[in-house]
């Protein structure tokens, strides 16, 4: 330049202004040089020329519009987009619209330019090829320093690239171009300082949504959000996504095609993304219904505000349900329950409120029909179908929306989840109510789901629990409060059929036939001992097997062995457990009718003959017959189950009954087979006898004190001065 040299940053700025519009200007201007070398006469016949509608003559490419632009997109789209984008992000960049609209020099319409969100590319471009004028000078001058409009650039961009449907007249650029160009877009698009026409942008929108799984041609991520370089595909799809819902949260809802763009993201399983558009579909019928029901609309429109638009949105609620369910985070999935209860409640209020307008449409309110108009009712329907998923997720939170929203109608509920995996799911659902797991993080919730539950409710939780969770039957029978939610006859056909021995021995107890419970029980105890000493027997054969064959097989069969022991060592000690679990069964029942209560002619016999038993487990097991360590490993179980029983016997048998039993009863068998259990008993015998004396000698000393310090105060003296209210004097 001329004059005093320019600041580097302002020659800078100064020539970022002066590429861009020469980039986009849109004819080719050949300089005095080569004007002279092909010369002044239209007759030249050395090279092609291409004829414009003026008459003018520019040679080859140069023929185009924008032939600066469209001949380096041609060289390589990326590259210039990318220097076009470092000029559009330098800080201090002044572009033509901001200059226009703090000078107001111009009068210059950016949504007639752009051509809104209605126009399409080739409209577009014929708005563009009117304003080129007046977009890149000002009053014939040149806009020194201040760059083309930013809708102007992007408008002729996409007309020279043409993402969309080729347009007549025009070449078709690559796929690379093209995708570099939406991503170019996507960029200032999710900044608002451009707008594209409703196709262009669901280009961009499927580009987006469109990651690939290990294609060699991938859609790179947008830059508006910045990633890692080398990332999985699935973390490339969740970064894909954030920018979506960016993008997303940046337009306005007329710049797409809502539907189509659902589509899109439903197909590629960006369910973040689509559970944005399913809320704003939830929430359109709501604004929907409002505005149908406004006073002066036609009838028909309240029949359509009341039927038709419920059913899309009742849509929309359900989809927008399986795409917080569909998710992989926990945390996130869990949101579901307080978006059904916002949503609920926003349909409660409207209602309220008279958002449907019940109360201003003349008929019968009474009539069903209208009734099932409602908007909450329809989406109760559409939550009843749900609700299967959402106590597979979490059935106290679950259990938390139905006493919302299904506290006085429990019989749709049960329908809905009964036909769910055989009755699990409605399992599940019960056991959180019952179970008092729901009562305890909602207490006033929980008490009004209790109450609403019948009989049948709880018989038919029961029966569900006897098919999928046997081993929990007996806790359920033994800690309820009262025993008149179930059928006994009924529950103990249904244990006996499941062959729960516990359970049964419990009812059978509590319908006055302990004689029988108690010989249930012993004959459970007698066969899971069988299955133990086989189970013993097999670990024995299998440690045989395994090292016969262990040197034949190398490493891999030593392996094998190692998880195989591992796993019958496992299974011996679950069959253990099992065996003393039916013993404390057994145990409790004794306890239970041995007390002051009970009658005469149980008392002590109960726990003798569950004593008997164990005592003869020997000879029935037949363990003098097997190899020694079964014998030892068996021995080893009974001693555990003899020291158990005296253990509870000894508060409940007094202690000469029980040595009678075993010095009498069993004189024929060795004592020293009941050293241990002798030993334990006296040893828990003599620890209460210390305990109670200990508590004795507290008890002496605390009255001991209390008499001296009465001593005292009746001995000591008071110090009297008035009498009557009179004061006494002292000489």
């Amino acid at each position: 330049p001329q004059g005093t040299p320019l600041e580097p940053e302002e020659t800078v700025t100064k020539l970022r202004a002066e590429m861009l519009r020469f980039l986009f200007r849109k004819e080719y201007r050949p300089s005095a040089t080569v004007t002279a070398s092909r010369g002044d006469t239209p007759h030249t016949q050395h090279v092609n020329v291409n004829v414009r509608r003026d008459g003018g003559r520019y040679f080859g490419r140069r023929g185009d519009p924008y032939a600066y632009l469209q001949i380096l997109i041609l060289v390589d789209a990326k590259v210039v987009l990318d220097i076009i984008s470092l000029a559009l992000d330098s800080p201090g960049t002044s572009f033509l619209e901001e200059r226009n609209s703090s000078e107001n020099s111009i009068s210059y319409d950016l949504g007639a330019l752009s051509g809104g969100y209605e126009v399409e590319v080739d409209e577009e471009r014929k708005v563009m090829d009117r304003e080129t004028e007046t977009t890149l000078t000002t009053d014939g001058e040149p806009n020194d320093g201040c760059c083309p409009d930013r809708q102007f650039m992007v408008g002729i961009l996409s007309s020279i690239i043409s993402p969309m449907d080729p347009i007549e007249g025009t070449f078709t650029q690559s796929e690379a171009a093209k995708g570099a160009f939406l991503d170019f877009m996507a960029k200032y698009l999710v900044t608002g300082v451009v707008t594209a026409a409703r196709s262009l942008t669901f280009l961009i929108l499927e580009r987006m949504a469109s990651v690939p799984t290990g294609a060699k041609t991938t859609p790179e991520p947008t830059a508006f959000v910045k990633s890692v370089s080398k990332t999985s595909s699935s973390s490339q799809a969740t970064i894909q996504e954030e920018n979506i819902i960016s993008l997303l949260n940046a337009l306005p809802s007329r710049s797409y095609d809502w539907n189509k763009v659902l589509a899109v993201l439903e197909e590629s399983h960006m369910t973040r993304a689509a559970l944005m558009l399913h809320k704003t579909g939830v929430v359109w019928n709501t604004h929907t219904l409002t505005e149908g029901c406004e006073e002066g609309k036609e009838e028909e429109e309240k029949d359509y505000a009341g039927s038709g638009i419920h059913l899309s949105r009742s849509r929309h609620f359900i989809r927008a349900i399986d795409c917080y369910l569909e998710d992989v985070d926990d945390d996130f999935k869990r949101q579901v329950f307080g978006y059904i209860r916002n949503v609920y409640t926003s349909a409660s209020l409207m209602e309220e409120e008279g958002g449907i307008c019940n109360n201003n449409v003349e008929g019968d309110h009474n009539d069903p029909d209208e009734v099932h108009n409602n908007g909450s009712f329809v989406l109760q329907n559409s939550l009843l179908t749900a609700l299967p998923k959402l106590v597979r997720l979490d059935a106290v939170l679950t259990a938390q929306i139905v006493s919302q929203i299904f506290s006085h109608d429990l019989t749709s509920v049960f329908t809905s989840l009964q036909s769910e995996e055989n009755g699990l799911v409605l399992f599940e659902f019960l056991q959180a109510i019952i179970s008092g797991d729901f009562s305890k993080d909602y207490p006033v919730a929980g008490a009004l789901l209790t109450e609403n539950l019948t009989r049948n409710h709880h018989q038919t939780y029961f029966s569900l629990m006897t098919k999928f969770h046997p081993e929990m039957v007996y806790h359920h029978l033994s800690t309820q409060s009262t025993h008149d939610n179930y059928k006994p006859e009924e529950c103990l056909r249904l244990c006996q059929d499941y062959e729960i021995a516990d359970a049964s021995a419990y009812l059978l107890e509590r319908m006055g036939n302990v004689s029988s419970a108690l010989q249930l029980m012993l004959q459970t105890l007698e066969s899971r001992m069988m299955s133990l000493k086989r189970i013993v027997r097999g670990m024995s054969d299998n440690n045989n097997n395994n090292s016969s064959n262990a040197i034949k097989s190398g490493r891999q069969r030593n392996s094998k062995k190692v998880e195989e022991k591992s796993a019958a060592r496992v299974k011996r000690e679950t069959e253990i457990q099992s065996v003393k679990q039916i013993l404390v069964v057994a145990l409790d029942l004794c306890e239970r009718n041995s007390g002051p209560t009970a009658r005469i002619e149980h008392g002590s016999q109960l726990w003798f003959n569950v004593l008997d038993r164990l005592i003869n487990a020997k000879g029935f097991l037949r363990l003098a017959k097997e190899l020694p360590q079964h014998s030892r490993i068996i021995s080893v179980v009974i001693s555990d189950l003899l020291q158990l029983i005296m253990q509870r016997m000894v508060s409940n048998v007094p202690l000469p009954d029980i040595l009678h039993k075993i010095t009498v009863d069993h004189a024929g068998s060795k004592l020293g087979e009941f050293r241990d259990m002798i030993m334990s008993m006296l040893k828990t015998y003599n620890f209460e006898l210390q305990i109670f004396s200990k508590a004795a000698e507290v008890l002496q000393q605390d009255v001991q004190c209390k008499t001296r310090d009465k001593k005292l105060l009746v001995a000591k003296g008071l110090d009297i001065r008035h009498m009557n209210s009179q004061p006494l004097g002292y000489g």
